[in-house]
């Protein structure tokens, strides 16, 4: 079961890095070379910084990523503030409190239906992530615990 978030928006940011991380350091081995495929689309937004502190911010950096992709910047503590504890380190973003986040930042997002759709839901998520990312939306993807539902 996947949880999987989309936003809805147009608009692009960019934010500097820290003086560490360059884009020389990000594209060595060619990972800026494009691939040429016969399909695909890239994201305008640039990449980012995690914060290494407080258990993490993976969650609320991937909601950072996709706000940036659309035009908002919300930093990631804003992101963990915006919800309550749900097993991680304080408000650490996870699948159980990433959908409370989004709502109380007031995001308009598509989440995959992982509850209502037959198992197995490989064909069902992936027929979904693929009208998302053709609509050209940022797709923001929480991983479950063993144990979660």
């Amino acid at each position: 079961m996947l949880k999987l978030l989309t936003l809805v928006g147009s608009a692009t940011a960019l934010m500097r890095l820290p003086a560490h991380v360059n884009e020389k350091a990000l594209c060595e081995g060619g990972f800026c070379e494009d691939p040429d495929l016969p399909y695909s689309r890239f994201s305008s937004s640039q990449p980012g910084y995690q914060w290494n502190d407080a258990g993490g911010y993976c969650g609320s950096w991937a909601s950072q990523r996709a706000f940036l992709s659309k035009g908002a910047w919300i930093s990631q503590q804003q992101v963990r503030d915006a919800t309550s504890p749900c097993g991680g380190n304080d408000n650490e973003i996870l699948s159980c409190n990433v959908e409370e986040a989004w709502t109380n930042l007031r995001i308009d997002y598509d989440a995959f239906d992982n509850v209502g759709t037959e198992l197995p839901q490989t064909d069902s998520y992936k027929k979904w992530l693929k009208s998302q990312l053709v609509q050209g939306r940022a797709v923001a993807w929480m991983i479950l615990w063993s144990g979660q539902e």
